[in-house]
């Protein structure tokens, strides 16, 4: 993620973390890389150089070429785990404004996706954001999960089951809401169930349903 591009933790990383078999020197950018488990494969893809705000054609083309070469040999369902979200949107308060807005997020993993997103990629699964937050496209994109609720300072965003939101030219059903906590996911025969607990670990904050494309969250 963007905490441990160059300028920042990078060396840490690298040094501790990385997947790579041996020690580098800081890139600004690594390949992305399959994990594949029973039924279902992870595509880890490093964002942390991607520019929320703007689609910089080398990054573009960088992650376009990588990523269609490593989701090639992919039979089956994937998600895709990256720390930007790729559909998904943030709070933003305008210089001289005392509203806050939602602005789209992150135009370039977008621009390296949209001309051909895999019909076998059910779903984004990202930080970033500082909220919890779940955005389904009606099967026509990937959903997107959003959990960047462990600790750091808020980004407030309350958002009801259901509410639509316009990302990428496309519309979304979205839910969100901010409090710290963490995602428990169980298989199940019919997809995945999701629990979001609050810190205290007994409290449910909001209950989930994931099955292939489609993404669902309520308290």
């Amino acid at each position: 993620g963007n905490h441990e591009d160059c300028d920042r933790a990078g060396e840490g990383w690298f040094r501790f973390l990385d997947a790579a078999p041996t020690v580098r020197d800081c890139p600004p950018w690594t390949d992305p890389y399959a994990i594949r488990l029973n039924g279902l494969s992870l595509v880890v893809v490093d964002s942390a150089a991607a520019s929320d705000v703007k689609a910089e054609p080398e990054f573009v083309r960088q992650y376009a070429e990588a990523f269609v070469k490593v989701v090639a040999g992919i039979d089956g369902p994937f998600w895709m785990l990256t720390h930007r979200p790729v559909w998904a949107t943030a709070p933003y308060k305008p210089p001289g404004s005392d509203k806050t807005v939602l602005v789209p997020l992150n135009r370039t993993e977008q621009a390296a996706l949209d001309p051909a997103v895999p019909a076998n990629l059910d779903m984004v699964v990202s930080g970033h954001v500082h909220t919890f937050a779940t955005y389904d496209f009606g099967g026509a994109r990937p959903a997107q999960l959003v959990a960047g609720v462990g600790g750091s300072l808020y980004d407030k965003m309350e958002l009801a089951p259901g509410s639509e939101i316009a990302i990428d030219g496309m519309k979304a059903r979205a839910f969100a809401t901010t409090e710290y906590g963490y995602l428990v996911m169980d298989r199940t025969p019919n997809g995945w169930q999701g629990t979001l607990y609050g810190v205290e670990g007994d409290r449910v904050l909001a209950h989930c349903s994931f099955k292939e494309r489609s993404i669902d969250c309520r308290r």
